[in-house]
């Protein structure tokens, strides 16, 4: 959650102060100047900086309302001669998935350190699902439900690995 301001030809993106003091997250100045391109995407924006790896891709989303400063935003922007462009279906869905794998990945305490994140969350679901089996609470479920959750905790332990090769893609 943050607040999306213009400021002396940067936009600046500050996160609002349980964020920025909490979670320790970093304010973001992107110069215009560096702003090759903008897609529209769901509920927000999307800046294209192909000079800077850390700042390209970075997205914007609205809350509820707010589309009158977000237009307001995108006019300024096309008014300055940045290309604004609405991002198809396809791109939309593979950025969602790529958002999702990264924030899926794998561990608490070794976060990024590769197998050690690994074994933690392995670890982790082992004994959450041990303990929900011994307890008996799926004994009298059916056969299809307990197919259910073997394909959520496929999809999950599946995130875990694309979540790792993207981090690993984007750190290199």
């Amino acid at each position: 959650m943050a607040k999306l301001t213009v400021e002396e030809d940067c936009i600046a993106l500050t996160p609002l102060w349980p964020w920025r003091l909490l979670l320790r997250m970093p304010a973001l100045r992107i110069p215009l100047s560096t702003i090759e391109a903008v897609s529209r995407i769901r509920w927000g924006i999307r800046f294209d900086v192909p000079g800077n790896a850390t700042l390209d891709g970075t997205r914007f989303r609205r809350w509820l309302g707010g589309d009158e400063q977000l237009e307001a935003l995108i006019e300024f922007l096309e008014h300055r001669g940045i290309t604004v462009q609405t991002m198809c279906r396809s791109e939309r869905i593979k950025g969602f998935l790529r958002d999702y794998a990264v924030a899926q990945r794998p561990g608490w305490i070794w976060r990024d350190r590769g197998w050690l994140g690994f074994i933690e969350s392995a670890i982790a679901l082992a004994v959450v699902l041990t303990v929900v089996f011994l307890s008996g609470l799926f004994t009298d479920l059916p056969k299809v439900m307990l197919a259910w959750l073997a394909f959520i905790v496929a999809v999950i332990v599946w995130s875990w690995f694309a979540g790792h090769r993207q981090r690993d893609k984007v750190t290199r």
